[in-house]
């Protein structure tokens, strides 16, 4: 079942069980009524936890673009001693290399399975692991010098609580770093959320944010003790689903062109022009540029 068949379903079964419509708790951030953030995550946190789903992602993860980009640009963030969490760390591929620069790491995802391949391959790595709900960090406040979320975020419709716990438990004057897709660019697809939010390779829900959104959700987690602000915004990842090609090509030919990248990125010459590409043209753009992009954020002490 499609995840949109499986909304209306779910969404069907309980207005009958409860006949009671609830209001959404944060209607500027999320536009979905609770029962289809109820649904959705229940389709997300199924699929996670589905046996062999870590062995799947160690497989089909897009491991030659996160080698040659998306590493290098959460790794010049970290300083040597900082102790890291990487929340929705799945099977570890960015814990390893954070802690192969010697850091201590905790890395939580909600798949047992996932995290269990980091625990057979880590070694001699300082990489702890704890399974638990990214939305519902089981630490105190304060607790991390940086947090880093990759490829986590963007599943969850409510993002801006995911970025909440994040910024909750990491240190005054830390770093929350994240990938999301930009919001600027989807809106080249719709400028409906509810639209934005059924973009995606296989029909599922990605989350994305614009400058305004973000900047609006910075302001509503500030209190008397800190503010966060917003760092950097790197746009990357531009072949990837890019919303600049619709009106040109239909969204079948935009998602096929998207599976053809990917295997065409396992070559080492096409590779190479690809990472020039990205670091030395798309990061120095404005958003709206790539479908994707990094942000950096820092929790102000006041």
């Amino acid at each position: 079942m499609g995840i949109r068949s499986l909304i209306k379903s779910f969404k069907k079964n309980k207005e009958v069980a409860t006949n009671v419509v609830e209001e959404p708790k944060d209607k500027m951030f999320s536009p979905w009524e609770p029962v289809e953030i109820e649904a959705v995550n229940n389709y997300k946190y199924s699929a996670w936890n589905h046996d062999g789903v870590g062995e799947y992602y160690a497989k089909n993860v897009e491991i030659p673009f996160f080698e040659s980009v998306t590493k290098r640009y959460f790794l010049q963030y970290i300083d040597k001693g900082d102790k890291v969490l990487d929340v929705g760390a799945g099977t570890g591929r960015l814990s390893f290399a954070i802690a192969e620069q010697g850091n201590e790491v905790v890395a939580i995802d909600i798949s047992t399975d996932m995290l269990s391949r980091i625990d057979i391959n880590k070694g001699e790595l300082n990489i702890n692991t704890v399974v638990g709900n990214c939305e519902k960090l089981p630490f105190d406040d304060n607790s991390f010098d940086k947090i880093v979320s990759l490829d986590a975020m963007i599943h969850f419709i409510q993002w801006d609580l995911f970025l909440k716990e994040q910024v909750r438990v990491v240190k005054p004057n830390g770093l929350v770093l994240f990938n999301i897709y930009c919001g600027e660019n989807l809106n080249k697809y719709s400028t409906d959320k509810n639209e934005r939010g059924r973009f995606s390779t296989n029909g599922d829900f990605v989350a994305s944010v614009t400058k305004q959104e973000l900047q609006e959700a910075c302001s509503l987690m500030e209190n008397n003790m800190y503010k966060v602000e917003i760092v950097e915004q790197i746009p990357f990842n531009f072949l990837h689903v890019n919303s600049l090609g619709y009106g040109y090509v239909s969204p079948e030919e935009l998602f096929q062109f998207s599976k053809l990248y990917c295997k065409m990125m396992k070559n080492p010459e096409f590779l190479n022009i690809i990472t020039e590409f990205e670091n030395t043209i798309v990061k120095n753009k404005p958003l709206g540029i790539a479908s994707q992009e990094i942000v950096v954020l820092r929790k102000v002490q006041k």
